[in-house]
């Protein structure tokens, strides 16, 4: 997995992604297979119940709004900007990042395994040449 970060990370960081060509249907079908890796359960949407805690190996994305796209710009903004937590759980990384609007309300809870973001590279990668 090591391998593939330097390259997660270099999308995560390229502020072309999303560029031309991702229209608001491609958006759309990124946004279905994002929820589909985090489990549909797990992505919740809406102003009103903040998580408060998250549960150690399950997966948990809530943002008020959103969808794929903004998935991807809220880890780009807890990593750069250090709202992230680190835990090891049986043999894999998981990621925690509690982003904060400018107000100091909440923007994201996310609580996911290193590997889904991978694999959300990966989706993205497979669209953008037209393979998915």
């Amino acid at each position: 997995m090591q391998d593939a970060w330097s390259g997660v990370l270099s999308w995560l960081f390229d502020g072309a992604r999303f560029g031309e060509g991702w229209t608001p249907a491609k958006l759309r079908v990124f946004t279905k297979l994002a929820k589909a890796l985090v489990g549909e359960g797990n992505w919740v949407s809406g102003k009103e119940n903040v998580p408060e805690a998250v549960f150690p190996g399950r997966a948990l994305v809530w943002m008020p709004r959103g969808g794929g796209k903004e998935l991807v710009r809220h880890i780009r903004d807890g990593i750069a900007h250090g709202e992230t937590k680190i835990t090891k759980r049986g043999g894999e990384l998981w990621i925690l990042i509690r982003g904060a609007g400018r107000d100091s309300k909440p923007s994201a809870v996310i609580h996911i395994p290193a590997s889904l973001i991978v694999r959300l590279h990966r989706a993205y990668l497979e669209m953008e040449r037209g393979e998915a």
